[in-house]
């Protein structure tokens, strides 16, 4: 049996692609390692630049408010986390992608405060998945009226 892998970096870039194609600075939310491994920069490639806090600033927001978060407290990891989106969006950031479940969490469904695009990588990877198992769902129903 095929067991199919989703790959949540290409989930999303393609999700940009297909939401705001003429974007091409992409702010990250994420913690020290995503920002560090490039792997959205490698995913996007040399059409949108990938900015992070971590190569603009000492002291990332980002992180900390991801940390809050971890520790329990969301309301101060949402506010920091917004903090670092607005100094992402002063960077030049056109649209914003949440790269860690901590920053889906500190904004969970609320409607978001920033004024461009938001992708949150744990969402757009829920949505291919269930767009996969319709698609199988839909070759099941084929093959079962053949």
């Amino acid at each position: 049996m095929k067991i199919p892998i989703i790959n949540m970096i290409d989930a999303v870039v393609h999700q940009v692609e297909l939401d705001s194609p003429s974007l091409t600075r992409i702010g990250l939310l994420g913690t020290m390692g995503t920002t560090s491994a490039g792997i959205y920069s490698r995913g996007f490639g040399p059409s949108r630049e990938v900015i992070d806090l971590n190569t603009h600033h000492s002291g990332n927001p980002a992180v900390a408010g991801i940390n809050a978060v971890k520790q329990g407290n969301v309301s101060l990891g949402q506010r920091l986390l917004s903090e670092a989106a607005e100094q992402l969006i002063e960077l030049g950031a056109q649209g914003l992608v949440f790269g860690c479940t901590e920053v889906s969490a500190a904004f969970g469904s609320t409607n978001l405060p920033f004024e461009i695009p938001v992708w949150d990588s744990s969402e757009v990877l829920a949505n291919e998945s269930i767009s996969r198992m319709r698609e199988k769902e839909r070759d099941l129903a084929n093959v079962i009226r053949k």
